[in-house]
């Protein structure tokens, strides 16, 4: 009698667990599409505002027939609901979180997550390069600067500037997606994924100068705020990326005397050497003691005169993330897996797929582990 009542009480919990999940991925679904529960509820028969809340909060449920026809109404597979994007928000590090409306965040919060599903499911079928970067904690009495010195020494990355800095994340391990992004106060947002990936997604419409300094500075929050380590509150974890950001991409020992009292005629060719902004330039002397404080508000004045603190003289080179997009084509070229077929295998809408992988690039050979050979 007793391993009865256990197995009949272990149903309910299996069973309570799928409800919890079927929630979440519904609210996940009407979230992404933008739809508020009034606005979801007068498109489906057979269901109100208030049913619906009240399954979303956990305190009622609705039918398979009511829920497939939500789903329909979402243009989500039914079977999305059996599957998990969890992705816990906490994880993730935002550049210019602080401009990002709540509305916005969501959005993007709801992009990067579906999207990091997919890239963990296509990295799980190759052998992606692994992790190769060395956490460090600023805790321990070492500065992000230092942590920056560090990861250049053991990426051997000598003297000079970063020229290849998409190829040099993604052949240690972290992944790069540049992403068409409608929100201009959106620069990047770094993360571990839920199968341990290290993803970074920027925004590719920014200047390039803005997306390399932006992949260095997800970097440092990678590297330095993780859940490796205890990260305290009152650290300014936003201040100590920049500053690795800085000394990763422009090395104090390298670029100091440079910046002696620079002037404003010599940073488009500094910006060129370094492949930085020429206002990341001028913070940089100001930072390294090398401008005083009235030279650099006079820096910045003539930058704003001339209306270059918006858009600045000279674009400098950038190289493009390769291996999400290269694995992609080759499960579509090498392995005729389409956009129907694979959100079929992911349980996704098909223009999510479409959305994510906007541009096509040449194929360069990868290993296959999986889903042509099952």
């Amino acid at each position: 009698m007793c391993r009865f009542i256990h197995q009949t009480d272990l149903v309910m919990e299996n069973q309570q667990l799928a409800n919890a999940k079927r929630r979440r991925q519904l609210i996940f679904a009407r979230e992404y599409r933008g739809l508020s529960q009034t606005e979801l509820a007068k498109r489906v028969a057979g269901l109100s505002q208030s049913n619906l809340s009240r399954f979303e909060q956990l305190g009622g449920s609705l039918s398979e027939t009511v829920l497939r026809r939500v789903m329909d109404v979402l243009e989500f597979p039914f079977e999305f609901l059996g599957i998990e994007i969890e992705n816990n928000p906490e994880s993730k590090h935002y550049r210019k979180k602080s401009r990002i409306g709540a509305k916005d965040k969501a959005k993007i919060d709801k992009f990067v997550a579906v999207a990091t599903y997919v890239f963990d499911n296509i990295l799980d079928e190759f052998d992606a390069p692994p992790f190769n970067f060395y956490y460090l904690n600023a805790e321990d009495g070492i500065s992000p600067e230092e942590v920056a010195r560090q990861t250049r020494r053991t990426c051997r990355i000598g003297s000079g500037a970063i020229r290849n800095i998409c190829n040099l994340l993604e052949r240690n391990g972290v992944f790069v997606y540049f992403w068409d992004c409608e929100y201009e106060d959106f620069d990047g947002v770094s993360l571990v994924s839920d199968k341990g990936n290290h993803i970074i997604v920027v925004n590719k419409n920014m200047p390039n100068d803005r997306i390399r300094f932006s992949l260095a500075h997800e970097l440092g929050h990678l590297i330095m705020h993780n859940s490796m380590f205890v990260v305290l509150e009152a650290r300014d974890k936003e201040k100590e990326a920049n500053q690795f950001a800085a000394e990763f991409l422009m090395p104090e020992r390298e670029i100091g005397s440079s910046l002696l009292n620079v002037r404003l005629s010599a940073l488009p060719l500094l910006k060129q050497m370094w492949l930085t902004s020429m206002s990341s330039l001028i913070m940089r002397a100001k930072t390294l003691g090398k401008i005083d404080s009235d030279r650099y508000r006079m820096l910045m004045t003539e930058m704003s005169r001339r209306r270059w603190r918006t858009n600045e003289p000279i674009q400098v080179e950038l190289d493009r993330p390769t291996y999400l997009a290269d694995a992609e084509n080759m499960l579509q070229d090498d392995f005729n897996l389409d956009y129907t077929e694979q959100a079929k295998m992911l349980a996704l809408p098909v223009d999510i797929l479409r959305t994510i992988f906007q541009e096509k690039t040449t194929p360069k050979i990868l290993k296959p582990v999986f889903w042509a050979t099952r």
